[in-house]
């Protein structure tokens, strides 16, 4: 992994220049611009991991280039850094989205920790957003597996419902052809009554095997030409 990249956005060069050398010797890659105009130019060219950015400034303060980054990318925290009698303000930039605030003059320790935390709180959310990413991409390769093992599942019912329907024709060779004739007239009577057509392929397994029942008749009593007995009422 890279090291992660700093911008620093101050009016005031002597600002810039200490805090870009305390960061830099800490392993970070620093640039320093001098406002908020110059800032939005560096981001939209330029990776960056934070931003650490000044309140007032001349052209585009503090807040405008915070509420700028909100929009340009969520991702990229921002620490704000204010004078101790702009605590009102500091506080106003944290409920607007900033990520910390450090108040004029700091300890350096102060700087390195605010950088640290803001810097895990970018991975996280960079992580997150992977994860998000990868569990889409998971769910939608689950759903054209599923939608292809249902498809294929349809297709092999179908198949049997046809041997089904086969091997009634082959029981009662009187009424060949049956299942299919009421199923054609059960489809023509489901079109005609406008029912839904995801219901129809439903209606046309049932015609197809509405004399199912056959197939547990025995052929003694299936194809008794006279009437039928109590016993085989029973059976029938």
């Amino acid at each position: 992994m890279g090291k992660a990249q700093v911008l620093i956005v101050d009016d005031e060069e002597a600002i810039r220049e200490v805090v870009s050398t305390l960061l830099e010797n800490q392993g970070y890659l620093c640039s320093a611009v001098e406002n908020g105009r110059l800032a939005v130019e560096h981001l939209k060219g330029n990776s960056t991991d934070v931003v650490l950015s000044d309140m007032l400034m001349p052209e585009m303060d503090g807040l405008q280039l915070l509420s700028w980054l909100r929009g340009h990318d969520v991702e990229i925290p921002m620490i704000m850094v204010t004078a101790m009698h702009d605590v009102s303000t500091a506080l106003e930039s944290i409920r607007c989205g900033a990520y910390d605030y450090i108040l004029k003059p700091f300890e350096k320790d102060q700087l390195f920790l605010s950088v640290r935390r803001a810097l895990e709180h970018r991975r996280l959310l960079l992580e997150n957003r992977h994860y998000q990413r990868n569990l889409e991409q998971l769910v939608e390769q689950r759903t054209g597996q599923l939608t292809k093992a249902l498809s294929e599942l349809e297709q092999s019912y179908d198949a049997t419902l046809e041997a089904l329907g086969g091997a009634l024709d082959l029981k009662d060779s009187e009424t060949v052809g049956h299942c299919k004739r009421v199923t054609a007239y059960t489809m023509a009577m489901a079109k005609a009554m406008n029912l839904p057509v995801e219901t129809l392929p439903q209606i046309a397994r049932a015609a197809f095997l509405h004399d199912i029942g056959k197939m547990a008749i025995p052929d003694r009593i299936l194809q008794k030409p006279g009437p039928l007995n109590d016993e085989e009422r029973t059976v029938m």
